[in-house]
């Protein structure tokens, strides 16, 4: 029964196209496919080329790869990878994310289904939006129409914030098909009937997204293969706002002058416009700039960093000269041999490490110094010098406790020991408290897993939502720290993860304001009793999103009532 609707896979396609066009994406390819072989439906092209009716027409993410590999017999890729790599988006996001990503992605693409692939990539989440509209550039589609014979989609133009055409330097135009739903699993090729011009609010600042463009485009082609190494990131910024003097010390950050002074430079972008999930307000500008400068809740979209960057370095060839510096060093610091880590101490801790590392004894430095044995111990311990510290029997079943992970609090209650003896000997033994958070994490991950998949197994009717308020804490922990393994464990797909922290009368003035500048040309496009809803959200796509929030938006519910009350009195007439 299985075996039957897989037996077209084994057939290969005489196909029309030839190959490959310049920079052309997967999604272009199989729609001059569609228009050659005269297929009278998408779904026909779909079905040969993927074996499926609809997975495989996204224009965006690709699905079921394997499948075309085979029935085209490799004649455009002969791996998943190869095809991703040149002719999607793809390696634009995998690149700044970890490379058990690219794994997770690949097996997903390459298989029956790639459902949940934008989860993986945290494009639903980070507020910039999943969502990829098909953009073209008139010129680029009348020299391609004389070049080749037909028009057809660039890479170049597909990626996010690359809104001006880079060769002919004005803006693109927007595709009404694979928008917000309209034409979803519909295969077409560039068509200036078919295209609406950006917002625009672009319209004033052509000369800064032109640069930001570039920036992203080299970016985009420097990072193919490439995984950012965001400890290195991390020190390039502090390098580089250091010399800005916008550091205090080392490692501070001067965070309020940083975000006004990249709260300025956002202005010029129009952010009210494509990126308006960016900061208005300093406050906002802080909690933005924390998940790019502080490595612990560091967001992994590249937007975000390509736009600090922009600031920071002002064109892509700048940083990747620091980025390039800093790896050299980096492998230089490696390869000498030092006896211990290079300290950082200053005061009386330069003092203590002076004396501990000419030999003397804790006891004998502590006297000295005017300061606790273990106060010595312990920044011995973190400059990485082995103090001489008497080894008994419990302190090393405590050691040995703390290697496998388990809680200061459980290891106090089995030693019979308080909580703060535990803590002493995780400063003062060499390694161990990296150790330990390391052993501790990967036992709740255990934990947390387990948990989940008997929480499945004893409720096999829930939906994710359903588990998910079962157990809340599992959940959460899984989201923020395992979310790749419970995207493959989940019974529904996650759910986006929206910030808690939202304006809702400053959202709901400015989507007023996008409403109202829009109805003017609805109105006379479609007049005043013909204006729909679903016209009304093809120029004003917020509005889809925030369908389901409208009790949040009165102002925003009010004037949709009174511009869209005629379309419906005029309907329920009997």
């Amino acid at each position: 029964m299985d075996a039957a609707p897989l037996q077209p896979a084994a057939s290969r396609e005489c196909l029309h196209t030839s190959g490959w066009l310049p920079g052309e994406t997967l999604f272009s390819l199989c729609s001059r496919e569609h228009v050659l072989s005269g297929a009278r439906l998408s779904r026909i092209t779909t079905l040969r080329l993927f074996g499926d009716s609809r997975q495989g027409a996204s224009h965006d993410v690709p699905a079921r790869l394997e499948h075309f590999i085979q029935v085209t017999d490799g004649q455009y890729g002969a791996t998943a990878w190869q095809i991703c790599l040149e002719h999607t988006l793809l390696p634009f996001y995998l690149s700044w994310r970890p490379p058990e990503d690219r794994v997770q992605v690949m097996k997903q693409v390459s298989g029956q289904r790639a459902g949940s692939v934008k989860s993986v990539l945290g494009l639903p989440s980070s507020r910039f939006g999943a969502q990829h509209p098909l953009k073209l550039c008139p010129q680029c589609v009348r020299a391609d129409q004389a070049t080749f014979g037909t028009a057809y989609w660039h890479l170049d133009h597909q990626l996010p914030a690359v809104w001006v055409c880079p060769i002919h330097r004005r803006l693109l135009l927007e595709c009404r098909f694979k928008r917000l739903g309209v034409g979803r699993f519909l295969w077409c090729l560039p068509s200036m009937d078919e295209s609406i011009p950006i917002e625009n609010d672009l319209t004033g600042a052509v000369a800064n997204w032109v640069d930001f463009g570039h920036l992203v485009l080299e970016a985009a082609h420097k990072l193919q293969a490439v995984h950012i190494d965001y400890d290195r990131l991390h020190r390039i910024y502090i390098q580089a706002l250091y010399e800005l003097g916008l550091m205090k010390g080392n490692h501070s950050f001067r965070i309020c002058e940083i975000a006004k002074q990249y709260l300025d430079f956002l202005d010029r972008f129009n952010t009210h416009g494509k990126f308006g999930s960016l900061p208005s307000t300093a406050t906002d500008c802080g909690h933005h700039l924390s998940s790019v400068l502080y490595p612990g809740h560091v967001s992994r979209h590249p937007l975000r960093h390509l736009l600090f960057i922009h600031w920071l370095f002002g064109d892509w060839p700048s940083f990747w000269s620091a980025y390039d510096a800093d790896r050299t060093q980096s492998s230089a610091r490696q390869s000498a041999a030092k006896p211990r880590r290079q300290s950082h101490a200053t005061g009386a801790n330069a003092l203590v490490i002076d004396l501990v590392t000419q030999g003397r004894s804790a006891s004998e430095v502590a006297r000295a110094c005017c300061v606790d044995v273990h106060t010595v111990q312990s920044w011995a311990a973190k400059d990485g010098i082995a103090v001489c510290v008497r080894r008994t029997a419990l302190r090393s079943a405590i050691i040995k406790s703390l290697r496998q992970g388990r809680s200061k609090e459980w290891v106090a209650r089995q030693h019979r020991v308080s909580v703060q003896t535990i803590t002493r000997i995780l400063l003062t033994e060499v390694d161990l408290h990296e150790q330990w958070r390391e052993a501790l994490w990967q036992r709740t991950r255990v934990q947390a897993r387990t948990q989940w998949l008997r929480n499945m197994k004893s409720h096999p009717t829930y939906g994710n939502k359903q588990l998910r308020v079962l157990d809340p804490a599992i959940y959460a922990w899984l989201y923020r720290n395992d979310r790749q393994w419970l995207c493959e464990n989940s019974a529904a797909q996650l759910p986006s993860n929206h910030s808690s922290r939202v304006d809702w009368r400053h959202r709901d003035a400015l989507l007023v304001q996008q409403v109202q500048g829009s109805l003017l040309t609805l109105c006379t496009v479609y007049g005043s009793n013909q204006l729909t809803h679903q016209a009304l959200c093809q120029e004003v796509p917020a509005l889809l999103q925030y369908a389901s929030k409208l009790d949040k938006l009165p102002l925003t519910r009010q004037l949709l009532e009174r511009c869209l009350v005629r379309r419906r009195t005029r309907n329920t007439r009997p």
